[in-house]
């Protein structure tokens, strides 16, 4: 470590050491100009200077067993690993997050929740108002508003991402080859894999192209034409030697083969490559030219983030790529510019690695054009919970961060919200409030125009309300403390948000799903007006935005609930199932929150004697005293025109949407 580095990693821990007792709402600006440095991107001049880099710093971090995190270790050994990795994008427009769940202009049916209206994301479930596309049990289904199941197209590969686009579906798939070499696993290499599908006649759907590149799927979003699809590739080809017995001198000369490796690479060895087919027609080649790489001043691994630039009106062959060999767990884009957020690597070979003095890198790239062309880095301290830590307003990017993560184990943590302004090449913290849930986490984050809104959690939930109004000096207004937590926020109407997530006791145990609603309306004083509580339920919502619909005064959410076991059961009786799911559906006004009632999609049951285990048929009455069978978990809510549409693994159920009266279920099979 060079000692320009440990002054920089001293000045952090000493940043960090200070956060445990400052009180909350504390303005610094602890990122200095010489961090700043360490995180901005550099061009390879040309592909002998990209391979240079790539052996140089391999040979000084290669092992008896490979590279570590690449090959024997089985993956990338980075710490964002072990958080949640949800990408995410937005408008200039911070304002436009208020509709980006809600009723679109001049429909009448929903669409994807996505972060921002106009910039969409893949899920599972796409719809054009006319018919719903659902990815499930391996194939594409199109299901039209009347319940005819209209066709059905198997895939190769398990898939539940996918963007409509005119008459056509695009579908992104995940590939992963490995196996053993030896006593020693052997891992194969990431592939992405996008299908393009004419989906203009339902009953014959095709897959008319087939794009394939290296790398593992972080990102994609679609705006227009347009796909940005964003992977992380490993480096390729490299069969690493591994020690042939025990020993010091088994592993002396597995270690001496292995460098012998390294000095024999290729650039192809860390370039990822990419393979079309189409049209009777077939092209591949490298994705990244090494002109369009970069890599940050301070060694921050050796994958290599592609942004592949995709123009559907052009079928699906690479536009254009650009490369960051660094990696990346969090990416936010707006119309023209994508951010990368990318936590510093550790070096975990250190006797002491450094965790305190971490920060997250922050990469801005133009994306106004076909081009990506990278623009300024930055850097804040700590972690990024998800997309929804980043937001862009008024030229300005808001990030808020925790400087220990909950896994890393208990301890003093706590977390602030940053600004960052372009200045050149550099993205500099022009303004910072810290102390925000000392010895806590970040839950979930939301901002909304001129405020952003932060709840932490350990034992109660605080809700923080930040006034960003002056970028150089954010002020934290509000404060709100209540048990529980919301793991995401939806903003309704004029100043209130919706809070779904977990109850908790005092002690900070949860308790079941929580849907709140809150009113900041008095940013100094933000308070709850309402919530509603299912006993040892959980939603998908809670780690994934796209789970949840609103629509008007109206939310739809899944849910799974387990109650207690029913102690009355006598021995040899069948187990009374306690477990519930379907979706919530409830009504929004301006005080309160009112139940609406469930949605459920029909099941089969498994039913069972409880000393032999033998199977017991109940007939109609299977539903009161036995356990439903897996797959009618309801996964994702549409509306169209008067109807709800609800999407399981077994199918697509309609029902009325002011009586919840269920209509037609088409199933699957």
């Amino acid at each position: 470590m060079t000692r320009k580095l440990t002054l920089i990693l001293a000045v952090a821990l000493v940043a960090s050491a200070c956060a445990r007792t400052t009180e909350v709402g504390t303005n610094i600006r602890p990122i200095t100009a010489t961090a700043l440095g360490e995180a901005a991107l550099t061009v390879f001049d040309s592909c002998d200077d990209y391979l240079d880099y790539a052996r140089t710093e391999a040979l000084a971090r290669v092992t008896p067993y490979g590279l570590e995190g690449y090959g024997y270790y089985g993956g990338p050994e980075r710490f964002d690993d072990f958080a949640m990795e949800e990408m995410a994008t937005t408008t200039a427009v911070a304002d436009s997050t208020a509709e980006g769940a809600g009723r679109i202009a001049g429909g009448d049916f929903s669409q994807s929740n996505v972060q921002v209206a106009g910039i969409d994301e893949p899920d599972l479930v796409k719809t054009d108002g006319e018919r719903i596309y659902v990815l499930a049990n391996g194939a594409l289904h199109v299901v039209n508003t009347s319940g005819d199941l209209l066709g059905s197209l198997t895939l190769e590969r398990w898939s539940e991402l996918m963007f409509i686009h005119e008459d056509r579906v695009v579908v992104f798939a995940s590939e992963w080859g490995g196996g053993f070499r030896g006593f020693a696993p052997s891992y194969g290499s990431p592939v992405t894999e996008v299908l393009l599908i004419d989906a203009s006649d339902a009953a014959s759907m095709e897959i008319t192209e087939r794009l394939r590149v290296d790398g593992s799927q972080v990102s994609a979003r679609l705006i227009d034409d347009r796909v940005r699809l964003v992977v992380n590739a490993p480096p390729l080809g490299l069969e690493w030697a591994f020690p042939q017995g025990s020993g010091l001198r088994a592993e002396r000369d597995a270690l001496e083969a292995n460098k012998k490796i390294i000095e024999a690479s290729t650039v192809d060895n860390w370039l990822p490559y990419f393979v079309h087919e189409g049209a009777g027609t077939e092209s591949e080649g490298v994705l990244v030219e090494c002109a369009n790489a970069y890599h940050p001043e301070q060694f921050s691994g050796f994958e290599l983030l592609t942004i592949v630039t995709i123009d559907l009106s052009q079928g699906l062959v690479p536009v254009s790529s650009t490369g960051l060999m660094a990696g990346g767990s969090e990416i936010y884009a707006t119309a023209d510019s994508l951010y990368v957020a990318q936590q510093r690597w550790i070096d975990w070979s250190s006797e002491q690695p450094d965790i305190e003095g971490i920060t997250t890198d922050i990469h801005a790239f133009d994306t106004g054009t076909d081009t990506v062309v990278y623009q300024a880095s930055g850097s804040v301290p700590g972690f990024l919970l998800n997309q929804f830590a980043m937001d862009e307003y008024q030229g300005d990017l808001r990030v808020a961060s925790t400087r220990t993560p909950e896994w890393f184990g208990p301890g003093d943590s706590d977390s602030l919200v940053s600004v960052l302004r372009r200045d050149g090449g550099g993205l500099e913290v022009i303004g910072q409030v810290e102390g925000l849930g000392v010895t806590e986490q970040i839950r979930s984050v939301r901002f909304i125009g001129r405020l952003g809104y932060v709840v932490t959690f350990r034992q109660t939930d605080p809700l923080y309300v930040v006034d960003l109004t002056e970028p150089t000096n954010p002020v934290v207004k509000g404060e709100l403390k209540i048990n529980g937590y919301s793991a995401y926020l939806h903003p309704y109407g004029d100043g209130q948000l919706v809070g779904i997530g977990q109850d908790a006791t005092d002690q900070g145990r949860t308790l079941g799903l929580q849907v709140s609603l809150f009113d900041v309306t008095n940013s100094q004083d933000p308070t709850r007006l309402d919530a509603l509580s299912l006993a040892n339920a959980y939603t998908e919502v809670e780690w994934n935005h796209l789970a949840v619909t609103a629509w008007n005064d109206r939310f739809f959410i899944p849910f799974e609930r387990w109650g207690e076991p029913d102690d009355s059961i006598a021995p040899g009786e069948p187990w009374i199932s306690t477990y519930e799911t379907g979706l919530l559906v409830v009504d929004v006004a301006q005080n309160g929150i009112r139940d609406v009632g469930r949605i459920s999609h029909p099941s089969s049951y498994y039913c069972w004697d409880e000393e032999t285990g033998a199977e017991v048929d109940f007939g109609d009455a299977a539903a009161d005293f036995c356990e439903p069978q897996w797959g009618a978990q309801i996964r994702r809510s549409l509306i169209i025109g008067d109807d709800i549409f609800t999407v399981s693994s077994r199918g697509v159920q309609s029902n009325d949407y002011t009586t919840l009266a269920t209509g037609v279920f088409t199933p699957f099979t």
